[in-house]
């Protein structure tokens, strides 16, 4: 029993003989979210008093009758129990004095609320928590209450989450505290040498990578489980990120000071698609973007920003809702990050282009307007970081509209969280203007096959493929988005070879950089890559500043300002190369044997110094030891030196002759060992000395590795200082390299520099497809047969209209002279013998079809909305490729649909276009319309050439000798015919679609 309190209520002695904690419903007397302690009352001259039981936990008093003798001389089963609020009581008490809201009067001895009599019974009330424990301090100074202290208030009772936690290994523990705290990652947690899956992400993504399932007990508990040894991370962080593009949490384990068995965790890095820095699967020739896209609700407007975290290019810009799906195509990121409103909107524009678009990884992220984001207080990046480590002004951000800001924004937010608050060096945000650019839509990059081809997909045979002959990777990344003159460099075609010599030695220093940034420093060959870049470029700089001061000095040629600009803004810093030439010892790097540490020259430090003195004894003496076992046990390899679980560094022999004489050299005792293991094929022996002497070694590496780290820290941050300077360096670097690139391509191929001007005419003679000739060429041995293009204002043949047979040529005659124009705006010289070309604003093409299913839209409804959305936007300076207009429905609409889009060009937009088609009607209606004769149309043709002389032969498709035959009497009763593939003036009144259906091996359908 709980000690007792005893009060003297008048005749009625009352004992407090059990506690319980209820919460009170009279706001008169105590706050609801407040507790008070409720009593038992009870007669202190009844008989022995009953076991004390559990009161339920009721917000109210109890009451028992004690005015009648008969309950002092019965024991009766049980006191009469009156429940009663106190509210009830107020408004019940025949005492006026009670009946107010006031508190009743507080006993002076012991803090006690008085009691209340009614009806003749005694009631207390309940006293609150505060003056129990007031009650309680008061009682301690008397000796009476030190005798009898009131009981302490019970502990709160564990929730079930609480009893499951106090259960839980502290490794278990943690993985539950990151599965909560990153729900939608894969967590991969460090254990010693291996990642391991845990419960869901062992049973979901175990398969994915190949894993075998296992078992784990957990506190009696087993769970699925699984992993891999971490020097496999980056194979499966391809699987997991690359290929099924998941997020990925890394939790690493990292060593309490002081304790050699206690290791504390956490998320070192959760990689996402779009937040590779140095990950082996990261495709080095193009950049890794993520991007921003922020909605508005005021407007139609977006704000976009992208930046690749592998190099810290970062750009920004406001687009429209309409423009959006062209930019998406343009920039082709690996990840969206998008407004988590916009979670259960699926019909949202946004999403509805990223869908129709993709498949592209989306990830929802609270955004919120830039006022909102405290520019200057919000962001840590922002507010922490200084301007040399952020690598650029914060300011600067403030010149951009609030869209384009909160894009930025969330870039930083999201980097910020990815990477644990490591903070990379990013460069400051451009702005990209479209004004200064030709612009493409997403039809016209996809059907010329700028970057991808139509096939499969590839970058291998698309015409960024072909163009890139670049030797670093920065270069090849550069050419995706600027190419400039190099007239310069093909006036000398020494130089252009001695160049590229150089620049194949440069690597990738501007990830490297990035990587120093981020704190990945732990792999020297980075500091070795940024070296060997600077010291290539200081060369570089060296032999064009000769070949500049040459040409000036001999009149030869003009210098383009670009070229001397280029040179100027080289920086030199050899002291960076001085002082990772003295840090980092390239001998050991890549030597058989790498046990990763010993890369830092043990002269810069003299404790390091002092440690590898230590060590190398240390070797020594195992060494003089191995041999005298090997001498005492003779053969070749008469044991190993192993690890086992329980055991460490122990012998095991396979030879039963070499264990014998182990046993005869200890029962000798020349040896002193202890048996250790016994297993089917070998015995392990414990040797002490060979074990204290192993335990010194890993001792001395483990100091070794931490003061190589140490070293690299410092040398990192004084990198890091010239950081700037260097990516400027590895800029400068990326555009010589695409000069060059194109300044190859020139020579070898005969490409010729095109003539630019501001008029709105296109002449090309003989042009040739730089792609398909190359293609001929080395597949097929074949030439290709090169066209004249001719239209514009000079000539008042604004428009071409082209007819002639299936693969006779037409669609590649249109994609070749929209190539050449690109081409020749990107700043390279073409395959022509030579152009002239009026600079064009933005270059349209309607070529090919596919449905999209997904907006329920046909091939033919896709075809119309692309006509339409060039019918919309293309300006007098504009360049439209149209290709079988109005197929897919009747011959007469679609005729009618051809010719109202004709019209249109010629009447309204007034732009240079070729128009392919197999409605050689179009001809006639053009040359008489209503009275109307549309005169800019001209009308070009390509034919087919007779071959029945033999100089051609069909093509011969069948399964069987007899179809053979068959096909080879149907086809020698028909002209026999040959593509000539030339474009030349006049109309193609036949397609010889039958004639291509034969070459198909189409059967014949006779009828009697």
């Amino acid at each position: 029993m709980l000690p007792c309190q005893c009060t003297q209520l008048g005749s009625v002695s009352t004992r407090i003989i059990h506690w319980t904690r209820a919460r009170v419903v009279s706001a008169q007397y105590s706050q609801p979210s407040s507790y008070s302690w409720k009593v038992l009352v009870a007669s202190a001259t009844a008989r022995p008093r009953p076991k004390p039981r559990r009161i339920d936990p009721l917000p109210s008093c109890r009451t028992y009758s004690s005015s009648s003798p008969d309950n002092r001389r019965k024991r009766s089963p049980k006191p009469k129990e009156t429940i009663l609020s106190l509210d009830d009581l107020l408004s019940t008490n025949p005492n006026p004095a009670l009946t107010s809201a006031t508190r009743p009067p507080r006993a002076a001895a012991d803090g006690i609320e008085s009691p209340i009599c009614i009806s003749g019974q005694v009631v207390e009330l309940l006293p609150s928590l505060e003056d129990i424990y007031a009650s309680t301090r008061r009682s301690r100074k008397t000796a009476e209450d030190k005798d009898h202290p009131l009981p302490s208030p019970p502990p709160p009772r564990a929730t079930p989450k609480q009893k499951t936690a106090a259960r839980m290994t502290p490794l278990q523990r943690q993985i539950r505290e990151f599965e909560e705290a990153y729900p939608d990652c894969v967590l991969l947690v460090r254990v010693g040498e291996f990642y391991e899956l845990y419960d869901h992400n062992a049973t979901e993504y175990g398969h994915l990578l190949g894993l075998k399932m296992g078992q784990k007990s957990f506190s009696g508990k087993t769970i699925p489980f699984t992993g891999f040894p971490i020097r496999q991370l980056d194979r499966h962080l391809e699987t997991l990120v690359g290929r099924h593009h998941l997020k990925v949490a890394l939790c690493e384990q990292f060593q309490d000071e002081g304790s050699a068995r206690t290791f504390r965790r956490s998320v070192h890095r959760i990689i996402t698609p779009g937040t590779l820095i140095d990950e082996q699967f990261l495709d080095q020739t193009e950049n890794n973007w993520l991007l921003a896209v922020t909605t508005d609700l005021t407007s139609h407007s977006l704000g976009l920003s992208w930046l690749d975290l592998s190099t810290g290019d970062f750009f920004t810009q406001e687009t429209t809702y309409e423009s959006f799906p062209n930019d998406l195509t343009r920039i082709r990121p690996r990840e969206i990050i998008v407004n988590s409103n916009l979670r259960n909107e699926p019909s949202h524009p946004v999403l509805q282009t990223i869908q129709n678009l993709g498949p592209f990884v989306v990830s929802f992220e609270d955004m919120r307007s830039a006022a909102q984001l405290a520019l200057h207080n919000e962001h840590p990046i922002l507010n922490e970081t200084t301007e040399a480590q952020l690598g650029f002004d914060r300011a600067s951000l403030a010149a951009f509209t609030n869209r384009e800001q909160s894009a930025c924004l969330v870039i930083l937010r999201y980097i910020h969280h990815t990477q644990m608050g490591r903070r990379p060096f990013i460069q400051q945000p451009i702005l990209w203007e479209d004004s200064a650019l030709v612009k493409m839509d997403r039809n016209t990059i996809q059907a010329l096959e700028l970057v991808r081809t139509l096939r499969d997909s590839s970058r291998i045979g698309s015409l960024l493929h072909y163009l890139d002959h670049t030797k670093t990777k920065a270069g090849s990344r550069l050419l995706a988005n600027w190419l400039n003159m190099v007239e310069f460099f093909t006036q000398d075609t020494h130089l252009i070879y001695e160049m590229d010599a150089l620049l194949s030695e440069c690597r990738d220093a501007q990830r490297a950089v990035q990587k120093l940034s981020l704190g990945q420093c732990n792999d020297p060959q980075d500091l070795i890559s940024i070296r060997i870049t600077l010291e290539a470029l200081q060369r570089i700089k060296a032999r064009m500043s000769d070949k500049i001061q040459t040409v000036q000095a001999q009149l030869q040629y003009p210098v383009p300002g670009m070229v001397r600009t280029m040179t100027d803004s080289i920086h030199e810093m050899d002291h960076l190369c001085e002082l990772i030439r003295n840090v980092v010892d390239e001998s050991i790097i890549g030597h058989e044997g790498d046990q990763g540490y010993g890369f830092i020259n043990a002269s810069v430090s003299p404790e390091l110094n002092e440690l590898h003195a230590k060590l190398s004894d240390l070797k020594q003496q195992k060494k003089q030891l191995l041999e005298k076992w090997k001498t005492h046990l003779g053969g070749v390899r008469p044991f190993e030196i192993k690890s086992s679980f329980g055991y460490r560094h122990v012998v095991e022999m396979r030879s039963t002759i070499a264990a014998e004489k182990l046993r005869e050299l200890v029962d000798q005792q020349v040896l002193d060992v202890s048996h250790a293991d016994q297993r089917r094929t070998k015995v392990r022996y414990q040797v002490p000395i060979l074990t204290n002497l192993l335990d010194s070694i890993e001792r001395l590496e483990f100091q070794i590795v931490q003061q190589e780290r140490s070293i690299l820290s410092a040398t990192r941050a004084e990198i890091l200082e010239d950081s700037a300077e260097i990516l400027a360096n590895c800029q400068t670097m990326a555009q010589l390299d695409v000069l060059l690139c194109f300044a190859k391509l020139a020579l070898q191929h005969s490409y010729v520099r095109p003539q630019l001007n501001g008029s709105n005419l296109t002449r090309i003679r003989r042009g040739r497809h730089p792609v398909v000739e190359q293609a001929l060429q080395q597949q097929h041995h074949q030439h290709f047969v090169d066209n004249d293009c001719h239209v514009g204002e000079d000539n008042g043949q604004r428009i071409w209209l082209i007819t002639g047979p299936n693969m006779g040529g037409k669609s590649t005659f249109l994609r070749q002279n929209a190539i050449l124009t690109i081409m020749a705006q990107m700043g390279s010289f073409i395959p022509v013998e030579s152009a002239e070309l009026g600079i064009v604003d933005r270059v349209f093409s309607r070529l090919g079809g596919a449905d999209n299913l997904a907006n329920a839209q046909s091939t033919f409804m896709v075809e119309m909305t692309e006509t339409a959305s060039i019918l919309q936007q293309a300006t007098p300076n504009s360049l439209v490729i149209m290709d079988e207009v109005g197929r897919g429905t009747a011959t007469l609409d679609g005729c009618a649909i051809a010719f109202a889009t004709l019209h249109h060009l010629y009447h309204v937009n007034k732009c240079r276009t070729l128009f392919a088609t197999h409605y050689h009607e179009l001809a006639d209606m053009a040359a008489r319309w209503q009275g109307e004769t549309l005169d800019g149309v001209a009308c070009y043709q390509t034919v087919l050439q007779d071959a029945s002389n033999g100089h051609s032969q069909p093509y011969l498709v069948g399964n069987h000798e007899g179809e053979q035959q068959e096909q080879q009497q149907q086809q020698s009763q028909l002209p026999r015919f040959v593509y000539a593939h030339k474009v030349i003036p006049g109309v193609c009144r036949q397609s010889h679609g039958i004639h291509v259906a034969r070459l198909a091996a189409l059967r014949e359908v006779r009828r009697e």
